[in-house]
């Protein structure tokens, strides 16, 4: 057997525990979905420019990029800790502005979300009076935000009708609220086609796959050999989601095996994505 070619006998210790390890037999295959954030520069990116957007009090910022690349997760981290993740950003010598009296808000948009419930979801979070009315709720959600300067959060955000977005603009311009916009690439068109939307987006963070270069800084000081890397880029598309499952279901089967990370070749690799599907970050 090489690192090579993908062998078919199952007598090979690393391969069964690849197998037993998916197959549950071992450990809750759930937690691959629960990778926690890697602070990639992707992430680090992400950070510095909701901090400009909040310090400079941008409008809208639209942060975008393919599934699985961690928009939603480095956005939900720094609304969670803007504090701590200020803290790693600075580690990288990139130096940002920011009044710690900012609060933020993350709203994930529910299909064809219109302006009423995004209004009720925001009063819900900011625990304002809710009313059935439109016309009432609009200002009670206006004098909730503007009570102290905030950063929303809409996750999914071409979920969004027109008018959604529309009382979100007028939201941002009435209490210096900054809105998030998060979505994929194909969808930034659609978001970007009302020129009162579009003049307000003064923060853009366009976000990809992670390259091969810095899988290999993240990775290779934990011991993980540079060909196996390699292979983990290619099968995975730099997807860092499909990235952190595999790497955590290797990590399962090297302790079922009493091994390292340098003990794993290429071949298990390839073995491990293929119990995953993983399809070289096409979706």
């Amino acid at each position: 057997m090489t690192g090579n070619s993908i062998s078919q006998d199952f007598g090979d210790p690393m391969i069964e525990a690849i197998q037993a390890a998916m197959g549950g037999a071992v450990f809750d295959v759930a937690q691959l979905e629960q990778p926690g954030l890697i602070p990639t520069r992707t992430v680090t990116s992400i950070w510095s420019k909701l901090a400009f957007a909040v310090a400079n009090e941008v409008r809208f910022a639209l942060v975008h990029g393919p599934a699985g690349v961690g928009k939603t997760e480095s956005v939900m981290e720094f609304a969670r800790n803007p504090a701590a993740a200020l803290a790693k950003l600075r580690q990288t010598g990139t130096q940002v502005a920011w009044n710690q009296n900012v609060e933020t808000i993350y709203l994930q948009c529910l299909p064809q979300m219109d302006n009423y419930q995004m209004l009720i979801e925001l009063a819900r979070v900011l625990k304002a009076s809710r009313t059935i009315n439109n016309r009432y709720l609009i200002h009670v959600v206006r004098d909730a935000l503007a009570l102290q300067r905030r950063m929303v959060v809409l996750d999914e955000a071409q979920r969004l009708n027109l008018h959604g977005l529309d009382t979100a603009k007028y939201l941002a311009d009435t209490t210096g609220t900054t809105f998030v916009l998060i979505t994929m690439d194909e969808y930034v068109p659609k978001i970007r086609q009302w020129r009162d939307i579009e003049s307000r987006i003064g923060v853009v963070a366009q976000v990809g796959p992670v390259t091969l270069e810095e899988l290999q800084r993240i990775y290779e000081p934990q011991g993980w050999r540079r060909d196996a890397l390699q292979e983990t880029h290619m099968v995975t598309g730099g997807i860092m989601r499909d990235v952190v499952r595999l790497i955590r279901l290797l990590e399962r089967a090297i302790e079922l095996n009493g091994k390292t990370p340098g003990d794993v070749l290429p071949l298990y690799v390839r073995a491990a994505a293929s119990q995953l599907h993983m399809t070289g970050g096409r979706r």
